[in-house]
């Protein structure tokens, strides 16, 4: 493959930043012989291959490919909830992704292991006295959405109403833990927020891995809004939209002057929407830098492609590079 540069700042784009090798038995190749020498030990047939940002080489370009694009962008809702479009938006708005590695308060390393996201959320405590869990988020001072607006106590607010019932209008996908919160208020200061609960929620994470921007406050803008819209203005990220061309089904992203974490190492990160037996034929020839082949019939045909280097890892949408 061409180089493929970590997205700094964002973690990698879930599986779409390399080419996934995870086929069912039957596959022939490196992975097939790794399989067989493991002795049963899953460790071994795992790569990450995790390079420090500052490691990289700064600049480039990088194109994947996606199933769909679009037509809703809203994560949150029963329409926009896909894995294509988190690994559209997770480079540019981590701030509202829940999955994929990164959102909101939390991020997941390549292990599983869950932590604060400092992005954000600078630290996230939970206390439980009599059968009742306070939770203290301390929000990220610098923490902003492109369009100005703080990320703060308004954005906790505005996710739980929305997330904590389908019964007021919003076509969520699920209440989840939303439904035993009890009350989000500012603590010392709206960068401080104060969550209560009607019973204790675990894991924590189990909350705000992912936030709504305050401005999508009715049914209206949260159930419609978002068709052909991805409002960038509402986002926040290491990458911004630079261009959304509909005729060609592709989205260009590049790096947001307004972020205040670790800067993209990236230039220009390009999604095109392909269908899957295009894919192959674009990765052939160089048109697309990485695919996911988690069929036998995919695998076979990628990884005797020139460029081409395959990294397993524990499934077929686990993050690799």
């Amino acid at each position: 493959m061409r180089k493929l540069n970590r997205i700094g700042g964002a973690a990698a784009i879930a599986a779409a930043l390399a080419l996934t090798a995870c086929g069912g038995g039957g596959a022939s190749g490196p992975q097939t012989a790794k399989a067989e020498a493991s002795g049963g030990d899953l460790s071994k047939l795992i790569s990450i291959n995790e390079k420090p940002a500052a490691d990289l080489q700064q600049g480039g370009k990088v194109t994947l490919p996606l199933g769909n694009i679009g037509p809703d962008f809203n994560g949150f809702s029963n329409n926009g909830n896909s894995a294509d479009n988190s690994a559209l938006q997770i480079p540019m708005n981590p701030v509202a992704m829940n999955s994929g590695g990164i959102g909101g308060c939390w991020k997941v390393d390549f292990k599983g292991k869950v932590t604060s996201n400092p992005d954000f959320c600078e630290s996230v405590k939970s206390e439980v006295k009599d059968g009742k869990q306070t939770i203290t988020i301390e929000v990220n001072p610098k923490a902003t959405y492109n369009d100005g607006t703080p990320i703060d106590v308004k954005a906790f607010k505005n996710t739980w109403n929305i997330l904590k019932s389908p019964d007021a209008g919003y076509d969520i996908v699920s209440s989840g833990a939303y439904e035993f919160v009890d009350s989000v208020e500012a603590g010392s200061s709206d960068k401080e927020v104060i969550v209560k609960t009607s019973r204790p929620v675990f894991p924590v994470d189990s909350l705000f891995f992912g936030l709504i921007h305050p401005a999508v406050n009715t049914p209206e803008i949260f159930n419609n809004g978002f068709n052909g819209n991805m409002h960038p203005e509402w986002m926040a990220g290491p990458f911004k939209l630079d261009q959304y061309d509909t005729a060609a089904k592709t989205v260009t992203l590049v790096p947001n002057d307004k972020w205040w974490g670790q800067k993209p190492v990236l230039s220009n990160v390009v999604f095109r929407q392909l269908e899957t037996s295009a894919q192959i034929a674009a990765f052939k020839n160089g048109e697309i830098d990485a695919m996911s082949a988690n069929t036998i019939s995919l695998y076979k045909q990628a990884w005797t492609a020139p460029r081409t280097r395959t990294s397993a890892a524990a499934s077929a949408s686990s993050p690799a590079a």
